[in-house]
Protein backbone atom coordinates (compact mmCIF):
# COMPACT_ATOMS: atom_id res chain seq x y z
CA UNK A 1 0.00 0.00 0.00
CA UNK A 2 1.39 3.41 -0.94
CA UNK A 3 1.78 5.97 1.80
CA UNK A 4 0.60 9.51 1.35
CA UNK A 5 3.42 12.00 1.46
CA UNK A 6 2.89 15.40 3.04
CA UNK A 7 2.77 18.13 0.44
CA UNK A 8 5.23 20.98 0.60
CA UNK A 9 3.13 23.86 2.01
CA UNK A 10 4.97 26.41 -0.10
CA UNK A 11 4.52 24.44 -3.34
CA UNK A 12 1.26 26.22 -4.15
CA UNK A 13 3.06 29.56 -4.03
CA UNK A 14 5.78 28.68 -6.51
CA UNK A 15 5.82 30.46 -9.81
CA UNK A 16 6.64 28.77 -13.09
CA UNK A 17 9.54 30.97 -14.18
CA UNK A 18 9.94 29.13 -17.49
CA UNK A 19 6.30 29.77 -18.38
CA UNK A 20 6.62 33.40 -17.33
CA UNK A 21 9.62 33.81 -19.64
CA UNK A 22 7.73 32.13 -22.52
CA UNK A 23 4.89 34.61 -21.99
CA UNK A 24 7.26 37.60 -22.09
CA UNK A 25 8.91 36.28 -25.26
CA UNK A 26 5.49 35.84 -26.89
CA UNK A 27 4.85 39.48 -25.99
CA UNK A 28 8.14 40.44 -27.67
CA UNK A 29 7.05 38.70 -30.89
CA UNK A 30 3.76 40.58 -30.79
CA UNK A 31 5.52 43.91 -30.17
CA UNK A 32 7.79 43.17 -33.15
CA UNK A 33 4.64 42.72 -35.28
CA UNK A 34 3.37 46.13 -34.17
CA UNK A 35 0.70 44.85 -31.79
CA UNK A 36 -0.39 47.44 -29.22
CA UNK A 37 0.30 46.97 -25.52
CA UNK A 38 -3.43 46.74 -24.80
CA UNK A 39 -3.86 44.01 -27.41
CA UNK A 40 -0.81 42.12 -26.07
CA UNK A 41 -2.31 42.24 -22.57
CA UNK A 42 -5.63 40.96 -23.93
CA UNK A 43 -4.13 38.16 -26.05
CA UNK A 44 -1.82 36.94 -23.29
CA UNK A 45 -4.44 37.31 -20.52
CA UNK A 46 -2.25 39.56 -18.45
CA UNK A 47 -2.60 43.06 -17.04
CA UNK A 48 -1.97 46.18 -19.09
CA UNK A 49 0.62 47.11 -16.48
CA UNK A 50 2.60 43.94 -17.30
CA UNK A 51 2.32 44.62 -21.03
CA UNK A 52 3.50 48.20 -20.51
CA UNK A 53 6.46 47.09 -18.38
CA UNK A 54 7.41 44.40 -20.93
CA UNK A 55 7.10 46.87 -23.81
CA UNK A 56 9.40 49.36 -22.11
CA UNK A 57 11.99 46.63 -21.42
CA UNK A 58 11.65 45.35 -24.98
CA UNK A 59 12.21 48.85 -26.40
CA UNK A 60 15.33 49.28 -24.27
CA UNK A 61 16.93 45.89 -24.83
CA UNK A 62 14.96 43.77 -27.27
CA UNK A 63 14.08 40.14 -26.57
CA UNK A 64 17.15 39.69 -24.38
CA UNK A 65 15.70 42.19 -21.90
CA UNK A 66 12.65 39.94 -21.48
CA UNK A 67 14.58 36.75 -20.77
CA UNK A 68 14.64 35.32 -17.25
CA UNK A 69 17.36 36.71 -15.03
CA UNK A 70 17.73 33.71 -12.73
CA UNK A 71 16.30 32.88 -9.37
CA UNK A 72 14.00 35.30 -7.60
CA UNK A 73 14.62 36.18 -4.00
CA UNK A 74 17.40 35.17 -1.72
CA UNK A 75 18.80 31.68 -1.50
CA UNK A 76 17.12 29.59 1.24
CA UNK A 77 19.21 29.08 4.36
CA UNK A 78 17.65 25.70 5.12
CA UNK A 79 17.82 22.68 2.84
CA UNK A 80 14.76 20.44 2.35
CA UNK A 81 15.81 18.05 5.15
CA UNK A 82 16.16 20.92 7.62
CA UNK A 83 12.78 22.36 6.58
CA UNK A 84 11.13 18.98 7.23
CA UNK A 85 12.76 18.89 10.70
CA UNK A 86 11.38 22.34 11.51
CA UNK A 87 7.91 21.35 10.25
CA UNK A 88 7.98 18.21 12.42
CA UNK A 89 9.06 20.19 15.48
CA UNK A 90 6.33 22.77 14.93
CA UNK A 91 3.77 20.01 14.55
CA UNK A 92 4.85 18.49 17.88
CA UNK A 93 4.22 21.76 19.69
CA UNK A 94 6.23 23.78 22.18
CA UNK A 95 5.58 21.44 25.14
CA UNK A 96 7.39 18.60 23.36
CA UNK A 97 10.46 20.80 23.18
CA UNK A 98 10.73 21.87 26.81
CA UNK A 99 8.57 24.97 26.89
CA UNK A 100 6.12 25.51 29.77
CA UNK A 101 3.17 26.13 27.48
CA UNK A 102 2.09 26.08 23.83
CA UNK A 103 0.93 29.68 24.31
CA UNK A 104 3.03 32.62 23.32
CA UNK A 105 2.95 35.46 25.82
CA UNK A 106 3.43 38.97 24.49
Amino acid sequence: MATARAADPSAGNRRDFNEMERLRLRAARLFEQGTSRAEVAHRLSTSRQNAHRWHRRWQQGGRAALRATGRAGRKPRLDSRQRRQVERALGQGALAHGFDSDLMLL
